[in-house]
């Protein structure tokens, strides 16, 4: 993480994984959250505070983990994000 991280949660029963963290003014690099099923994100559902924040996926090679990629927003701020994975019958990633 670039900055240090406040909370993070997962709500099962949602599918949604929601994490806030301290941004340094300095901050340079991008922020990695290993996600264990990348794959079955719902990208319309990835939200971020502040808004206009964009996210890239890396998918592991012969699996449906991951990580998202949030580059730093160059400034001092609190950040947010929130992942919702696509609910199916198997559950998460089904």
């Amino acid at each position: 993480m670039v900055g240090r991280i406040h909370s993070y949660q997962y709500d099962p029963g949602r599918y949604e994984f929601t994490m806030e963290w301290a941004e340094p003014k300095d901050a340079r690099g991008e922020s990695v959250i290993y996600f264990p099923d990348v794959v079955g994100l719902d990208r319309g559902a990835i939200h971020f505070v502040p808004t206009d924040e964009t996210a890239t996926m890396e998918v592991i090679e012969g699996s449906r983990a991951g990580f998202v990629h949030i580059p730093a927003g160059g400034c001092q701020q609190m950040r947010q994000v929130s992942l919702a994975s696509q609910k199916t019958e198997l559950g998460l990633g089904g």
